[in-house]
């Protein structure tokens, strides 16, 4: 049987903690023991105006992968392949030589900021993410930057070595962690506050009274004898990762009206990645190691970051932005010509078709380039989607630039009426431009639209 399907992201490295109640919407991220396209139900949707143009409604294959279309290069992205797609997630690390060099103090908020400005100049309707992390607060974006100070970390802002001997005894912060994003799974190395820099070396640091510190580090894990790699900064350059402490109130707020909120004023700015949602226990191996929670203390930490989360997406969306993670995917395509594929492929089609509009949040599969494939694709995307929905792009493909893809480029109109089963196994559905079917017996797509729309 032929299946399309989104794929989800395995569970990230973390000493063992207890299973925890999801309170948030959205999609799933490999944290919480669910069905992918159940996540945790559908969020409000958002209060932006529907795009129904089938260019603008695509998406990065994930919500939750990566997020760039270019790969992570030192300048700022061309942004006219940006403005072919739906919607565009800029991350943290893009036109690193612009935002890195700013000294004492990075601006990397401002600098995804512009990038979303010249997406938006060209003027195609294209929307534009920013990110921000959930679990981290980040010292090289300014609103977290702003956090960071004595008073807050003496108010619990942020969590702390639970031993003072090993916050006296961590490695400087201008050596600690090559890497801490690209080297999660690495065995835990030892301290050594007097090792060169081409040393392995633990991951933290304690340069912020006994707050425990992750810098980002350099660009790979070096190996003994082998050469020294580049660091992507030190602490003295801004590149310290603390953790917020979510189960002060005042922490939860100060993320979703600071971190959140302040970050979509810009006109340019529709939303935010907001990375690592699922929050403790995301990436940091080598975390709980130092800070020592207890069972109890993780549970209410992985709660109280959830309950930021949704506060930090009430109040974005309210402002006419999002979340990116707040989207699910739809439940794995099958079709073909017995009677099981046919079978699967209708139920998979009543159900698509029987979503409520306010509950369309919902990334469908991607097209590939084999034409039967990508008429079916998308001919159950257009005859079955929301005003909310959109249609996954492989990063591939963006990465590349690929816009030949003639099916993308169907002048589909707006709908004029809604999904149809007139005969059994056979969806149909009317747009201004032309019209769009799904046979289940036959297992085609059919796209009957007279016009490209030129790129």
């Amino acid at each position: 049987m032929r299946t399309l399907m989104i794929p989800t992201p395995s569970p990230q490295q973390f000493p063992p903690t207890p299973p925890i109640t999801r309170i948030t919407c959205g999609g799933t991220y490999g944290f919480f023991d669910e069905v992918p396209w159940i996540g945790g139900g559908p969020c409000p949707p958002p209060q932006w105006q529907t795009q129904w143009a089938l260019n603008l409604s695509t998406t990065p294959t994930t919500p939750w992968g990566p997020e760039t279309a270019e790969g992570n290069i030192p300048g700022y992205k061309d942004p006219k392949n940006a403005s072919r797609w739906g919607w565009i997630n800029y991350d943290w690390s893009d036109a690193y030589n612009v935002w890195q060099n700013e000294l004492p103090a990075h601006m990397n908020e401002a600098t995804l900021v512009k990038q979303c400005q010249m997406v938006k100049a060209e003027g195609t309707g294209t929307r534009c993410m920013v990110y921000r992390n959930t679990e981290l607060a980040l010292q090289w974006q300014e609103t977290s930057r702003a956090a960071m100070t004595q008073a807050n970390a003496d108010q619990g802002w942020f969590l702390t070595f639970a031993k003072q001997n090993d916050c006296d005894t961590s490695a400087p912060c201008s050596i600690a962690a090559f890497n801490n994003i690209g080297n999660m799974t690495a065995p835990l190395i030892p301290c050594n506050s007097s090792a060169p820099l081409g040393v392995p070396n633990c991951a933290y640091c304690c340069n912020f009274t006994n707050v425990y510190n992750e810098p980002v580090g350099g660009s790979a894990h070096p190996t003994p004898g082998g050469a020294v790699k580049p660091r992507f900064g030190n602490n003295a350059f801004g590149d310290g990762q603390f953790f917020w402490d979510f189960r002060k109130k005042d922490v939860q707020n100060y993320w979703a009206e600071e971190v959140c909120l302040k970050g979509t004023a810009d006109a340019a700015v529709d939303g935010m990645f907001t990375d690592d949602p699922n929050g403790y226990g995301a990436e940091h191996p080598a975390v709980q190691s130092m800070v020592k929670l207890t069972p109890d203390e993780i549970k209410e930490l992985q709660l109280a970051t959830q309950r930021a989360w949704m506060k930090g997406l009430a109040l974005v969306t309210k402002a006419s932005s999002y979340f990116p993670q707040a989207y699910r995917v739809t439940p794995p395509f099958g079709y073909n010509t017995t009677k099981a594929g046919i079978a699967s492929c209708t139920a998979w089609m009543q159900h698509q078709c029987a979503v409520p509009g306010n509950e369309s949040t919902v990334v469908y599969p991607s097209p590939t380039s084999n034409p039967a494939h990508a008429s079916m694709a998308i001919a159950s995307f257009l005859v079955s989607r929301g005003p909310h929905s959109y249609i996954g792009v492989s990063h591939a493909s963006m990465a590349s630039a690929d816009f030949r893809n003639k099916f993308l480029r169907l002048d589909t109109g707006k709908p004029t009426g809604s999904c149809t089963e007139a005969t059994p196994g056979i969806f149909t559905r009317a747009w201004s431009g032309g019209k769009a079917a799904v046979d289940c017996t036959t297992a085609t797509g059919t796209l009957d639209f007279k016009a490209l729309k030129p790129w």
